[in-house]
């Protein structure tokens, strides 16, 4: 409906200065990630997004496409159609165990059996066909999916794509 809230990319004319993050909290909206070139993903329903696309501060508002969620890696066999079944990890925008077992929840109704999540963070694991891939590229509250591999450096990855070694280099 109208008051779904989803994911858009919002980018701003400089580099974000906190009056400009308050603003679109202000609207409503719900700021996650930080990308390159001055832009957040933000969480927002329609109502707010109109709003914040008229700020004078903002350059552009785009839709979070699935298209960008996904690891350019898996893109190629999903197109073709020659995607198997296969474990993947999920970034979730939302750190934490809620945002996780509402994830879970939705998956399991499509028939995706979730495996491992970490609720200290944003990874969930998921075993996963192409069908269902698509789905998740689709929910609102997932912000990246890669294939799955042993879990080493899953925070330094978080940190590149939050901005987080930008800030201390």
């Amino acid at each position: 409906g109208d008051n779904a809230k989803n994911a858009y990319i919002v980018q701003f004319v400089t580099q974000p200065v906190e009056e400009y993050r308050e603003a679109i909290r202000q609207l409503g909206g719900e700021l996650h990630i930080y990308l390159p070139n001055h832009a957040y993903i933000v969480q927002m329903d329609e109502k707010t997004r109109q709003q914040a696309a008229s700020l004078p501060f903002v350059r552009w508002v785009g839709e979070y496409s699935p298209a960008f969620k996904i690891d350019e890696t898996i893109l190629p066999a999903l197109l073709e159609q020659r995607l198997a079944k296969d474990r993947y990890n999920i970034m979730m925008l939302r750190r934490g165990g809620a945002s996780q077992r509402a994830f879970a929840e939705r998956v399991s109704k499509i028939g995706a059996d979730v495996g491992r999540m970490t609720p200290q963070g944003f990874r969930v694991e998921a075993e996963l066909t192409a069908e269902q891939l698509l789905t998740v590229l689709a929910d609102p509250e997932v912000m990246f999916v890669d294939r799955w591999s042993p879990p080493e450096n899953d925070m330094s990855v978080v940190r590149t794509v939050g901005g987080a070694n930008m800030i201390e280099t």
